[in-house]
């Protein structure tokens, strides 16, 4: 890749400044926090050819394609830094979409009846889960205390049941 961006520039006239773009480059890049990477080396290796021959293209005489090989290059790099952020925000909100739509894929854990949650999670014991939805489904004005007390339970046991029926419920999604 180098060696065809490096002849070109030596057949147009140009390789000193090109050579200056190429190590202004790599020098450039560490004033920002990420830039832009194709994702194989086929693409990466043809991306780089096309950018680095069109401003090889650009450069003019050597005292002042000098400059322009400074100007170029940078403008290069903030490119590469807002192209690879515009992607990251792009794919973040893409993720945050796909998790919305999953989370309301699932109805409300006490929406489903004791055969639907038994079948959803079945390497949970019944009792656990019917423990759990006998609880999700008391009188509202009972409290736990209440509930554990009636079901000769303790409190820590429901809380720790509810606990895992809901964590095994959410992996799901």
């Amino acid at each position: 890749m180098l060696c065809i961006i490096l002849f070109v520039a030596y057949f147009k006239t140009r390789f000193i400044e090109t050579s200056l773009t190429i190590v202004l480059f790599f020098n450039y890049r560490r004033l920002f926090e990420k830039q832009y990477h194709a994702s194989s080396l086929y693409l990466c290796s043809l991306i780089s050819v096309i950018v680095f021959i069109t401003i090889v293209g650009f450069e003019t005489s050597l005292s002042f394609s000098i400059f322009i090989s400074i100007t170029l290059t940078f403008v290069l790099t903030c490119l590469s830094y807002i192209i690879k952020d515009y992607i990251d925000k792009k794919l973040f909100y893409i993720r945050l979409y796909r998790e919305a739509e999953v989370k309301q894929a699932l109805p409300l854990l006490e929406n489903l009846g004791l055969e639907e949650i038994c079948e959803l999670l079945p390497n949970l014991k019944y009792s656990t889960i019917k423990l759990v939805y006998d609880y999700l489904h008391r009188d509202k004005e009972m409290t736990a205390i209440e509930f554990a007390d009636d079901n000769n339970v303790s409190e820590q046991l429901i809380y720790k049941y509810l606990k895992q029926v809901k964590t095994a419920y959410e992996g799901l999604k």
